[in-house]
């Protein structure tokens, strides 16, 4: 379905995909991922960043203004203020977003840092002595510090992806057919946990959320009807971006380009997806090789981890603490019920999106749960906003049941339990998390005590000075100079010195 194309299902009784706000709704998260990559890629090749930071601000203005002027704004592109209203609400409940951005979020802003050219070191993390996290949030980041003159922290860009990300879950719920009912899936998914805690940070999971639910709507799109060639590698860049803002799911692009393969019944159309996604990556690669010596230098340690799960026993972690994990996210009612809905919505057209469910979607499950002998809650994110939409569109549009077994209740009673377990998700997660708001915001003042009191020595350090700090990433963005984390050994304050010659 192009953006110009009638909806076969249309949300509001008429087709909006034409609408200005639904190609701003649709258009912004694409198109953060490719500023982000765009900016990315100067950074990685260190080539003249101001160039990419001026076009990164400068086409999104122009975009926007083209839009203003020439778009057709209707009163149903009010429903896109809806995303927005409710991360201001989770904002308010919960503050966690509000500290430091330490640990992961303190690497990613290292990169960006310097993409800018503040400097050229790198930490040593996982035995690798280079930055080898996914680039595009650094890009995206390098944009707002360059603008701002900050070097710890940004508060537009985790905005922007957040907003991005539930227009993403919204969209694709109605393009599912979940109707009016679109409206519920954001507000499930961003009030979920863990996207209430990491969601508005510049951690991956608004980025890998938002990306998954893009594949999919692409993968709808493309299944549903041959693609011409331009478009066929246009879908390929877009899933190859999504796969930069976090490794484990460059899997999106293989898969897709599969799935066309077989439900076409064309390698040629495979092929183009296949294409537009190598374009995207082809430069990152290279830049690998220059820089170290390996074509996928940058995903080693995450392959090597991967490896190491199937063949060897690395962590504790397991299918039944990743279900249980997902049951402090979704509780095991509503789960079922949106499973139920899941496999409805794929019961009514299987072909295209019973290939989109297991070719997109299922790996993701399958690779965190199962494969992975790690992880955190906030992983499932991707599978669990999958099942929201999908599931919500399968109940408010059921199976039509043989004659005998078919009653006009149906559909009222999908929908009253889905209402009901909605209210009562919500409730819980939105409830406790207020009955912690006060714990947390005194988490959130230690956090910036703590590091603030590290940070203050900064100005004394000389800028040829080579930092020894158990919070080597953290603090290293903060004082400016090479930090590193001291090693293991049985004298490791003298070892580590003679190591890195601080």
């Amino acid at each position: 379905m192009g953006p110009l194309e009638a909806e076969k299902d249309p949300a509001w009784g008429f087709s909006t995909s034409s609408d200005a706000g639904t190609c701003l709704a649709s258009g912004l998260f694409p198109l953060l991922l490719f500023v982000g990559s765009g900016v990315a890629l100067f950074g990685e090749f260190d080539l003249p960043i101001w160039p990419a930071i001026m076009g990164a601000v400068f086409l999104p203005v122009v975009l926007f203004s083209l839009l203003l002027h020439d778009g057709r704004w209707t009163l149903n592109d009010v429903r896109w203020a809806w995303v927005p209203v409710v991360i201001v609400v989770t904002s308010y409940v919960d503050p966690t977003w509000a500290g430091p951005m330490l640990f992961d979020q303190s690497d990613h802003l290292q990169t960006a840092n310097r993409y800018l050219g503040r400097w050229d070191w790198e930490p040593y993390h996982m035995d690798q002595d280079f930055a080898f996290r996914p680039k595009v949030v650094s890009g995206l980041a390098a944009v707002e510090l360059a603008l701002t003159g900050a070097i710890s922290q940004v508060h537009a860009v985790p905005l922007l992806l957040l907003i991005g990300c539930g227009w993403q879950v919204q969209r694709l719920a109605e393009e599912a057919g979940a109707g009016r009912w679109a409206l519920l899936a954001p507000l499930l998914v961003l009030s979920l946990p863990s996207m209430m805690q990491q969601g508005r940070t510049v951690y991956l999971e608004a980025l890998a959320t938002g990306g998954v639910m893009l594949a999919l709507r692409l993968g709808l799109r493309a299944l549903d009807r041959p693609l011409s060639s331009w478009n066929g590698m246009g879908h390929g860049a877009a899933i190859a971006a999504v796969g930069l803002a976090k490794f484990p799911y460059l899997y999106l692009g293989p898969a897709m380009a599969i799935i066309v393969g077989l439900r076409h019944r064309s390698v040629p159309l495979g092929g183009w997806v296949l294409l537009g996604w190598t374009a995207l990556l082809a430069p990152f690669a290279l830049s690998d090789l220059i820089d170290h010596g390996h074509v996928a230098a940058s995903l080693s340690p995450q392959m090597t981890g991967a490896v190491a799960s199937v063949t060897s026993e690395v962590g504790s972690y397991s299918s039944d603490q990743a279900f249980e994990e997902m049951g402090g996210e979704i509780f095991l009612l509503f789960q079922v019920l949106l499973m139920v809905g899941l496999l409805l919505w794929v019961s009514k057209d299987v072909a295209p999106r019973g290939m989109t469910f297991a070719g997109l979607l299922l790996p993701g499950l399958v690779l965190f749960a199962y494969v992975l002998d790690f992880g955190w809650p906030r992983y499932h994110l991707p599978w669990l906003a999958g099942v929201v939409s999908l599931g919500i569109a399968g109940l408010n549009a059921p199976l039509e049941w043989p004659r005998r077994l078919h009653h006009p209740a149906w559909r009222p009673l999908a929908l009253s339990l889905l209402l009901v377990c909605s209210g009562l998700q919500i409730h819980s997660t939105i409830g406790e998390t207020l009955e912690e708001r006060e714990s947390m915001e005194g988490k959130v003042a230690w956090r910036w005590t703590f590091i603030d009191h590290y940070a203050a020595l900064g100005p004394s350090i000389p800028d040829d000075a080579v930092v020894l700090a158990g919070y080597d990433i953290s603090l290293g963005l903060r004082y400016g100079v090479p930090t590193y984390r001291f090693g293991p050994s049985l004298d490791p304050i003298h070892d580590s010195i003679e190591v890195v010659s601080a």
